[in-house]
């Protein structure tokens, strides 16, 4: 039944980043012998960006529009949000755009590829059989899937912080960008933080890492309780030194006093003395209050990300060989808490979404049998094939949850498939050619030239 996650997620991407007035979907779901579907990075997202961002491409040629002026007149604007789209998200409800600024994103790609410098030299003729090509395409992507995730934050005896989330890491940096979280809603270094994820002897209840989530829903989860605790620490403190709340700070793992002259108190000195987390509490008085919480974070809705790509390719006409020469990615995923794991997620994405759009597929014979059953036939991009990335950010926090962040594990697979695809049919414009599907091997290529000259 997971696979019906696909055609439903499709079903709510379709739509995009546009002003659409009328939209009719039908989705049909179909058994097979066949690979079946099921969620993979961008699950069911790809799939509606290639079905838009084609239409909009065929659309702009018909009306003898640059693909990206068509996109530009049509995108919703970001005082127009929150927008309602008419359709109805994953949870059943109405489906609405929290934030973005979609014109900014596609202004910042297009600066960037520079459109008219590659239209120049298209207008030379290609070069030995080698044309160029120019392609855009956005995306949306509504993150932070609930319906909860729990963290729970206790203070240890020697002043290190353990956070315990239910969401485990599969590779994604939550160690480290959770220890930032509670590191910086506390008072302490990052390296002061222990990080237990998807444990259910830490914390019982959780959901899990998948659907863009973990960050909306476990960072906020961690944010909300770290800030407790802070308060309790410094509420713990001030009785220690008997002193106000109020005229404490805790600093890197330090309880001063706004006079220079005031005593300190270091965390572990603190912590010492508290009760033990998760150990009752005695009677004798002997022990302070308990330096621990636990937070369930319900998101109230999507996070909405988005992202503008662009890419330029070279097509050789007599091998179908493509080349990509530059790719643009300008995302925004709200607030950034690290810069390094952002740009890897985004990068690692962008090259799983260059394998479904050039290399990957699962080929049948007659009998049902099939022929990419190993990594010797069914390809996927190295390293050599992944061009460098032009990369860009915009910054518009969701107003969903207290940190602004949006989810961005699977935003970069979602619309290199679209973007090259508009890429390569730009390419074969002289030769009549339209991308209908990919992945775009260099037989397709042919194949799609060679169809077009026959009028098929």
């Amino acid at each position: 039944m997971t696979g019906l996650v696909v055609p439903y997620n499709s079903l709510c991407h379709l739509a995009g980043p546009y002003r659409i007035p009328a939209l009719h979907i039908d989705v049909k779901g179909v058994f097979t012998n066949t690979t079946f579907a099921t969620p993979y990075r961008g699950a069911g997202r790809p799939e509606a960006v290639f079905a838009m961002e084609r239409a909009m491409d065929r659309l702009a040629d018909r009306l003898g529009l640059a693909p990206e002026e068509l996109r530009a007149r049509n995108l919703i604007g970001p005082d127009a949000m929150p927008y309602a789209t008419g359709l109805v998200d994953r949870s059943g409800r109405p489906q609405s755009y929290d934030s973005g600024d979609f014109p900014e994103l596609l202004r910042r790609a297009v600066a960037r590829v520079e459109p008219e410098r590659i239209r120049a030299r298209q207008r030379n003729g290609p070069a030995d059989g080698r044309h160029l090509g120019i392609g855009f395409a956005l995306y949306i992507e509504a993150t932070g899937l609930g319906p909860f995730e729990t963290a729970r934050v206790d203070v240890t005896p020697t002043g290190r912080i353990r956070l315990a989330i239910g969401a485990p890491s599969q590779g994604q940096g939550h160690r480290t960008s959770m220890a930032q979280i509670a590191a910086d809603a506390i008072g302490v270094r990052p390296d002061a933080v222990d990080v237990i994820g998807g444990d259910t002897d830490a914390t019982p209840f959780g959901v899990g890492t998948i659907a863009s989530r973990a960050l909306v829903n476990a960072g906020n989860a961690t944010h909300r309780a770290a800030r407790l605790v802070r308060e309790k620490i410094i509420e713990a403190a001030a009785r220690r030194l008997a002193v106000a709340p109020d005229t404490l700070d805790l600093h890197d793992g330090t309880l001063t006093t706004k006079d220079p002259e005031g005593p300190s108190l270091t965390l572990a000195e603190l912590a010492g003395r508290a009760a033990l987390p998760g150990v009752p509490e005695p009677t004798d008085g002997r022990h302070g209050t308990e330096l621990s919480e636990t937070v369930h974070f319900r998101p109230p809705g999507f996070a909405v990300a988005s992202g503008a790509h662009a890419a330029v390719v070279e097509v050789d006409a007599h091998t179908g060989e493509i080349e990509i020469l530059q790719y643009v990615v300008v995302h925004d995923a709200g607030v950034i808490v690290n810069p390094m794991i952002a740009e890897g997620q985004v990068t690692g994405g962008i090259a799983q979404g260059i394998g479904g759009a050039l290399y990957e597929e699962m080929i049948y014979g007659p009998d049902g049998q099939p022929r990419t059953g190993t990594y010797m036939d069914y390809l996927v991009p190295t390293s050599s094939e992944i061009p460098d990335l032009d990369m860009d950010e915009l910054h518009t926090p969701s107003p969903m949850n207290d940190l602004g962040v949006k989810g961005l594990g699977e935003g970069g697979a979602i619309a290199p498939q679209a973007v090259l695809a508009n890429a390569v049919e730009d390419a074969l414009r002289p030769h009549g050619a339209v991308v209908r599907r990919g992945p775009l091997s260099p037989s397709r290529v042919r194949d799609l030239i060679r169809g077009a000259a026959a009028g098929t």
